[in-house]
């Protein structure tokens, strides 16, 4: 299978089928670049791809092809040309059929002037309440509607529905929705900070109250997106891998800084009447989102994500110390060590962000209105009250938690190895799934043959020089493990006793299952988590090299009916492929295929000879 990409050509037989997405989606001989570019790859799918790359000069550029089809290079327009460079460069991922207008685009260029015109003139002028000296309050507030316009216009792209493992699915609905409602926020307190500008105590009940409504639609949006009850405790903190190379030491000290910038935040929208922290705040979440979107298209690794993300904060904390302090609030030094403080109690003593804001509004409302001694019998109320609705502590929670952990990793039978592997949040995979696993810089797919809401198990043959070997060497006992998803759109679902594939749904009735070696993972994890009353008949037909190689099928329900061959090549013969079609061949309503390219060939054409109409899913 050779298709065309960016005008290079890539030889794609071994891949097949092995994409995620199946191998209906190729065309041999196609430019297939503008379906690579809509799907938005993964930077791991564009350094997969260039495995397959083949240098070739009959692959050049659409000028040559318009050369060869006989039109004269003086015919080519200088638009025609400028639109094939641009086409075949990497600038062209940027680009999506959704965004037909290109306004996302645009508002995102505006937003970036205005960012930039906005901390230039609080770098070097200083700020007060957030305005640069020498403009005025309404500049600053029109500049921001780009901003807005911004958030508004990503929700025409579709992204995928929640956070995934491991945080290669940053780029997401969930992410998306919290961004935008974080956005609101801040505009929201920018605003009710200038109006209440002279009246602090209603600033801060109203600051209070919007922190609280925006925690509350926060988590609901998390439980929309996770609705296995999975706790969110930070998308940032909790949703974001760190590069390969990336030492614990430094990954740790990146999160309690990204913990800290949070909450430091949230602390300065409370105490001060300023714009800035709201600003700086919509800056940080867009510039955020912009990085991922190039994390996503292959333009950044995770390095150069954190590396965007760490900048934003910086600029911002360069501008809180060019913003004219206001005294009653001790000034800019103050609000870091009453951030310090929030950050402990926060993170160090669980204390619940309902708990925290609350404490800390009532703490300044009573401060501000009768000192010091009832302030601290207000917050002492205050927490008791939490307590007594066990609402002021979260439970404790271990430093897994934050992570997904290597359980214990097995080898059972030479080069077979089985991976217990616990996740840092619930996630729901549905049986016949997969997920990618990462490695090297490359990620491959493998199929769950059993989990809970915090844990699976896999099963990975590890052949020499490649991801598995890595995988299976170094994936160590409590070690961490880097993995994404559950992705595919071929699986069971137990609930509804449906067979989902990506031709459509399967009829009851019988289903024959082809399968060698590791092949037999996804069929396991089916017929071991079938419904109680399912109407589906499955009969396993599986492949391996000896009897003492075989796995996976002491677990096999008895009624699932299962034969087993045995050769050098872990492979079922031909004849007995066609003798079991011309057996069962009234009674099939789908035939399902799981192992190697060749083997998947091999019984798609054996079952094509005897019955071409039959349904075959690879898996």
């Amino acid at each position: 299978m050779i298709i065309y990409i960016n005008n290079d050509k890539y030889d794609i037989t071994e891949f097949m089928n092995e994409h995620p997405g199946g191998s209906n989606v190729f065309k041999d001989g196609e430019d297939l670049t503008e379906e690579f570019e809509d799907v938005h790859h993964s930077r791991e799918a564009m350094t997969r791809l260039n495995e397959f790359k083949i240098d070739d000069s009959s692959s050049n550029e659409v000028l040559s092809e318009k050369e060869n089809s006989g039109i004269k290079i003086e015919d080519v327009s200088i638009l025609d040309f400028l639109k094939s460079k641009f086409n075949a460069s990497p600038l062209r991922k940027l680009f999506t059929k959704e965004d037909k207008a290109n306004m996302h685009k645009i508002l995102g260029v505006v937003s970036l002037l205005v960012y930039a015109w906005y901390y230039f003139g609080v770098i070097k002028n200083g700020s007060t309440y957030g305005i640069p000296r020498g403009r005025t309050t309404l500049d600053v507030v029109l500049s921001m509607l780009p901003a807005a316009l911004l958030s508004i216009s990503s929700l025409q792209f579709n992204l995928a529905n929640n956070f995934t493992m491991n945080g290669f699915g940053l780029l997401n609905n969930e992410f998306r929705n919290v961004n935008g409602i974080f956005v609101i926020r801040s505009i929201l307190l920018g605003a009710i900070g200038y109006l209440f500008r002279n009246k602090p105590n209603a600033h801060v009940i109203f600051v209070w109250a919007i922190l609280m409504m925006n925690m509350f639609i926060r988590e609901k949006i998390s439980d929309i997106a996770n609705p296995t009850g999975a706790c969110q405790s930070s998308a940032i903190r909790s949703g974001i891998q760190y590069w390969e190379s990336c030492p614990s030491w430094f990954s740790e000290n990146i999160r309690t800084f990204y913990s800290g910038a949070q909450i430091t935040f949230n602390v300065w929208s409370l105490l001060t009447t300023s714009f800035y922290p709201n600003i700086s705040a919509i800056f940080v979440l867009q510039l955020a989102s912009f990085s991922a979107t190039l994390l996503k298209k292959g333009f950044i690794g995770l390095f150069g994500w954190h590396s965007i993300y760490i900048f934003t904060y910086i600029i911002s904390f360069i501008g809180l110390f060019r913003e004219s302090p206001e005294p009653a609030l001790y000034g800019n030094t103050g609000l870091l060590i009453l951030s310090i403080i929030a950050y402990n109690l926060r993170v160090n003593a669980r204390i619940t962000r309902y708990a925290l804001w609350t404490l800390a509004a009532i703490a300044l409302l009573s401060w501000r209105n009768g000192g010091t001694k009832t302030m601290v019998i207000s917050v002492i109320m205050a927490a008791v009250i939490f307590h007594l609705f066990g609402k002021l502590q979260d439970p404790p929670r271990k430093a897994s938690d934050f992570r997904d952990i290597v359980k214990k990793n097995t080898e059972i039978i030479p080069n077979i190895f089985k991976l217990d592997i616990s996740l840092k949040q619930d996630t729901i995979i549905k049986p016949g799934q997969f997920v990618k696993l990462f490695g090297n810089n490359k990620s491959s797919p493998y199929t769950p043959v059993d989990w809970s809401d915090r844990s699976l198990m896999l099963y990975i043959k590890s052949y020499k020089g490649g991801i598995s070997e890595h995988i299976c060497r170094s994936w160590t006992n409590n070690s961490d493990a880097m993995l994404d998803g559950p992705y595919g759109d071929n699986y069971y679902d137990p609930d509804t006793d449906i067979l989902h594939t990506k031709a459509g749904v399967v009829p009851h009735g019988e289903i024959i299952m082809f399968c060698c070696g590791t092949g037999i993972a996804p069929f396991n994890a089916i017929v071991t988590h079938l419904s109680p009353d399912t109407k589906y008949n499955f009969r396993i037909y599986a492949s391996f090299s000896s009897k003492e190689t075989r796995f996976l099928l002491d677990n096999i329900p008895k009624y699932v009916h299962k034969k087993l061959f045995y050769s050098n090549l872990a492979r079922i013969a031909q004849k007995d492929i066609q003798t079991i079609i011309k057996r069962r061949s009234n009674k099939i309503s789908a035939i399902l295929i799981c192992g190697t390219p060749d083997y998947s060939v091999m019984v798609q054409s054996s079952v094509s000879e005897i019955k071409p109409s039959t349904l075959i899913v690879k898996w």
